[in-house]
């Protein structure tokens, strides 16, 4: 009987450059080089590391919008190992399971799965969109954020936690920006008090009246004041939680625009209950609880737990401590 050999599979050249764009590291599973995907995967996490750790060199090498570019030298070493395999390499060893088109398409889908599925009910990274947080968050900076759900019972808000919360029309009209960062100076029965650009927080305090037996500790020192004429940073401290603050040297306090609680005087506030008061840490660049008042329970989307690429001089970045 005369022996019919078939010839070795060969990759699609059109599906090793669909998948090499659009997938980076699976489209060595579709061209039968297993150990090469885990090689490149493991490249792809240090290069994406490395672009939430130092934001800066992505913005050195591609700079403003062109930042997003930081991962194509990746993506085109990806492509064009793929196709010097798919076109010179040995194509005679077995075909794996894997090397399937349809198998590599679920395959590249599954890590998008899991992290919509982390991001939804357990953690998820936020890009700091402005400076009203800085100097502890500059624009462009990214945190990670603990759901709110997953917090609440278990790791309750304190004082100088940093949270994430939706906007409501009453914060800021209109379309634009959907999510803040602030920072809690104020928890659910708190009085706070905001005067010469100064807080003051007392907890336990007795309903209906504006007896609080508890003033919390509050104290701030100044930090370095020739690193800007236009800026004083100062580092606050706030009950346990100790942070970084700045505040204009040439701005007035802006009392007049205060909300107005009723029985309340001007910088002076009483929190609700399932309320908070927050405040950004760039004090007079900032629309925060002074302005358009409590933070409803209800909008928070979780507390802040790390901070990538920190701009505090000596951490790059770092678990967030109360």
């Amino acid at each position: 009987m005369e022996q019919v050999l078939h010839s070795p599979w060969r990759p699609h050249r059109g599906l090793t450059v669909l998948f090499g764009i659009a997938t980076a590291p699976f489209v060595f599973l579709y061209v039968n080089r297993p150990g090469y995907f885990w090689l490149y995967l493991l490249l792809g996490c240090g290069w994406s590391v490395v672009y939430l750790l130092f934001p800066q060199w992505a913005e050195f090498f591609f700079a403003g919008e062109l930042k997003e570019l930081f991962l194509l030298p990746y993506v085109l070493a990806c492509l064009t190992h793929g196709l010097l395999i798919a076109w010179f390499g040995d194509h005679t060893r077995p075909r794996g399971w894997y090397a399937r088109w349809w198998l590599v398409l679920l395959l590249s889908f599954l890590p998008y799965i899991v992290l919509k599925l982390v991001q939804t009910y357990g953690f998820g990274l936020y890009q700091i969109p402005a400076s009203s947080m800085s100097p502890t968050l500059k624009p462009g900076m990214l945190v990670l954020v603990k759901k709110y759900h997953f917090t609440s019972e278990s790791d309750p808000l304190q004082h100088g936690d940093l949270v994430l919360f939706q906007k409501n029309s009453q914060m800021l009209p209109g379309a634009g920006q959907q999510e803040f960062v602030k920072r809690v100076i104020g928890l659910p029965g708190d009085r706070v008090v905001y005067q010469k650009k100064q807080v003051q927080v007392s907890t336990n305090c007795q309903p209906q009246t504006d007896i609080c037996t508890m003033p919390l500790n509050v104290s701030r020192s100044p930090v370095d004041p020739s690193q800007s004429k236009d800026f004083i940073t100062f580092e606050e401290q706030l009950g346990y939680a100790r942070y970084l603050i700045q505040h204009k040297s040439d701005s007035s306090e802006q009392t007049r625009h205060y909300f107005r609680q009723p029985q309340q005087a001007a910088g002076h506030w009483r929190v609700p209950d399932h309320h908070y008061f927050v405040l950004g840490d760039n004090r007079d660049n900032s629309f925060d609880s002074r302005f358009w008042g409590f933070l409803p329970e209800s909008l928070l989307t979780g507390k802040v737990v790390f901070i990538f690429g920190s701009s505090v001089p000596g951490f790059v970045s770092w678990p967030v401590k109360k």
